[in-house]
C-alpha cells in the first residue's frame, strides 16, 4: 500500500502531465501557477505534512513551435516525384515528436517520408486542373500540435509543333519559323530555338525570322516553364540552303541573218 502523500504525487503529476499538455496550446498562456490543495489528513513520510507539489522543482511550459511547410507551389507533372515537401519547426521541440501528412484533409497513404523524424516526404501527383491541398502536422508526447498547409498547382507538358516556311532556299534567302502551342498553362513561358542542337541566342520569340548560312539546317524549338519547370521540345523541321546555280556559258543555234 502506498502511504498518503506518495499516492497523491502520483495522481497530481498525471494529472499536470494532461492538463499543462492542454493549456500550452493557447497562445494567451504565459504563466500558470499551481496550488496545492491536497494537503490534509493522511499518512505522510517523516511524519510532516504531505504536498504532491514539493514533487517539483520546477514547472516548464514551453511553446509551441512555429511550423512551416515548405514546397514548390507549382511544378511539372512529368517529373518523377514531382512534390517534395519539408516541415521545418523553430525551434526544435525539446519533446519526442513527430509528423503526420494530409493531403486534401486525409492522411496520406502513399509518397516516401524521410528524416528521422518524418520531416519531409516526396510523392508523385498527376495533373490536374485545381490545386492539391497539403498539410502538415506536428504532434509530441503530451498531445501538444502544432500544423501548417501549402497548395501544389501540377501543371501539364505544353505541346509544341513547328513549322517553316520553306524548306529549301539559295543562299541569302529568307525563311520564318513559327512554333505553336496547344496550351500555354501558364504566362511563364521562354521559348528557344536551336539549329542542329545549337542554341539561337536571338530566337526567343514562337515566330523567327531570319537568313541561315548555307548547309543543311534542323531546327527544333523548346518551351520552357519557368514556375513549374515543364519543359517541352517541338518536331524537327529541316532546311537545306543551296547555293545559286551558275551559268557557265552560252551557247546559240541561229542561223546567219536569223534575229
Amino acid at each position: 500500500m502506498q502511504i498518503h502523500s506518495q499516492a497523491k504525487v502520483e495522481f497530481y503529476k498525471t494529472y499536470l502531465e494532461r492538463y499543462v499538455a492542454i493549456l500550452c496550446q493557447s497562445k494567451h498562456i504565459r504563466h500558470i501557477r499551481i496550488y496545492d490543495v491536497f494537503c490534509g489528513m493522511g499518512i505522510y513520510e517523516d511524519g510532516g505534512k504531505g504536498s504532491p507539489v514539493v514533487a517539483y522543482d520546477t514547472i516548464t511550459v514551453l511553446p509551441n513551435p512555429v511550423l512551416v511547410l515548405v514546397t514548390d507551389p507549382i511544378v511539372c507533372d512529368t517529373n518523377e516525384n514531382n512534390i517534395v515537401m519539408f516541415a521545418n519547426v523553430t525551434p526544435a521541440p525539446a519533446t519526442t515528436y513527430s509528423f503526420i501528412w494530409y493531403e486534401d484533409n486525409h492522411v496520406l497513404t502513399d509518397g516516401t517520408l524521410m528524416g528521422e523524424h518524418n520531416d519531409s516526404i516526396k510523392l508523385s501527383r498527376p495533373y490536374r486542373d485545381y490545386a492539391y491541398d497539403f498539410s502538415v502536422e506536428l504532434v509530441n508526447e503530451y498531445g501538444c500540435t502544432v500544423r501548417d498547409e501549402a497548395s501544389v498547382l501540377v501543371n501539364d507538358n505544353p505541346v509544341v509543333h513547328a513549322t517553316v516556311t520553306e524548306n529549301n532556299i539559295c543562299v541569302g534567302g529568307e525563311i520564318t519559323l513559327t512554333a505553336n502551342l496547344d496550351d500555354y498553362n501558364a504566362n511563364m513561358l521562354e521559348f528557344h530555338w536551336y539549329d542542329n542542337g545549337e542554341l539561337m541566342p536571338l530566337a526567343t520569340e514562337l515566330t523567327y525570322t531570319y537568313v541561315p548560312e548555307l548547309g543543311n539546317h534542323v531546327y527544333t524549338m523548346t518551351a520552357f516553364q519557368r514556375n513549374s519547370l515543364c519543359i517541352a521540345t517541338s518536331n524537327e523541321v529541316v532546311v537545306d540552303v543551296v547555293n545559286d546555280p551558275v551559268v557557265e556559258s552560252v551557247t546559240s543555234d541561229l542561223a546567219e541573218g536569223d534575229t
